[in-house]
């Protein structure tokens, strides 16, 4: 293995989840919503209905409780290591960056504030990796990634994945 290949070229810490700042309104509107949608399952009768609500709040409060996590990562030529989980770049298929695009007429907090590098891995059962490329220049990681994956051209952030960043999931 030659040093080449085992030198960091790039290196940044990322959050593991979107940041999202909810306030008081925001939680007062999920909460009428579950306590909705459990009082209908009661009204009609379907207890599962009602149960997956309850459920549903106690599953996201416990998660949501979670702050973000900062996690370490590393461009080598090997590969990309994200807090010890090392991926090698025969494992990774291709790579998107997708930008903040600033609209005038459109509150700041519908619109994405942090680029994102977005990592498609082989396998029917790889998760994509997304990476918050807030501390480092994402032209120099492009550049960079383009030595080892080739980009995807044209991607734009999916529906869910917006609904859920417009939403604050």
């Amino acid at each position: 293995m030659s040093e080449t290949q085992t030198e960091i070229l790039l290196e940044w810490q990322s959050l593991d989840s979107h940041p999202h700042e909810r306030s008081p309104r925001w939680y007062i509107s999920g909460g009428v919503v579950l306590v909705g949608l459990a009082s209908y399952g009661l009204f009609d009768g379907s207890w599962t209905t009602a149960l997956l609500a309850i459920m549903l709040a106690g599953v996201y409060f416990i998660m949501r409780r979670i702050e973000a996590r900062k996690v370490n990562v590393q461009i080598t030529g090997m590969g990309i290591n994200t807090d010890s989980v090392f991926s090698s770049w025969n494992q990774c298929k291709d790579f998107w960056i997708l930008m903040p695009q600033p609209r005038e007429y459109t509150k700041k907090s519908l619109i994405r504030q942090i680029p994102e590098l977005h990592i498609s891995r082989r396998g029917p059962f790889k998760p994509e990796t997304t990476l918050f490329l807030n501390e480092i220049d994402p032209a120099i990681v492009r550049e960079t990634l383009l030595q080892y994956l080739p980009e995807r051209p044209g991607m734009e952030e999916r529906v869910l994945d917006s609904l859920a960043r417009i939403l604050k999931l």
